[in-house]
């Protein structure tokens, strides 16, 4: 019965993101679209890829790139915490995935990330 419940809800959850992408893009809100995909860790989409799920969707916008990078820009940076970094360290997580370019900033992010790598368990 908990799997079941597991599973329906998992399935939700899928529906809700494709339904509010799909509205997004009928909406023409690529700034918004593209934040929602940087704030989840996800990777840009490109400007192809976008263009051919506009023409499957029917919708009457154009894509606008530029918006896009723009909302991806602040999502991503807004993933990519302090606190994600120290879970990260927490994991034992040597690859930061889109947020690789924080490793560059050193300072806060790298010292975060070491600081949850040594409180992490040992393996």
């Amino acid at each position: 019965m908990v799997k079941k419940l597991i599973i329906v809800l998992a399935i939700a959850v899928l529906l809700i993101g494709c339904t509010s992408r799909q509205a997004l893009m009928a909406e023409g809100d690529w700034q918004q679209m593209g934040y929602n995909a940087g704030n989840m860790g996800h990777k840009a989409d490109s400007e192809e890829l976008l263009k051919q799920q506009v023409e499957k969707s029917g919708t009457q916008h154009q894509v606008n790139f530029n918006q896009y990078q723009e909302g991806y820009k602040e999502g991503i940076r807004r993933y990519c915490s302090s606190e994600r970094m120290y879970q990260f360290g927490l994991e034992k997580r040597f690859d930061w995935g889109v947020c690789e370019f924080r490793r560059e900033q050193k300072g806060l992010y790298l010292s975060e990330w070491q600081r949850g790598l040594s409180r992490g368990p040992m393996y």
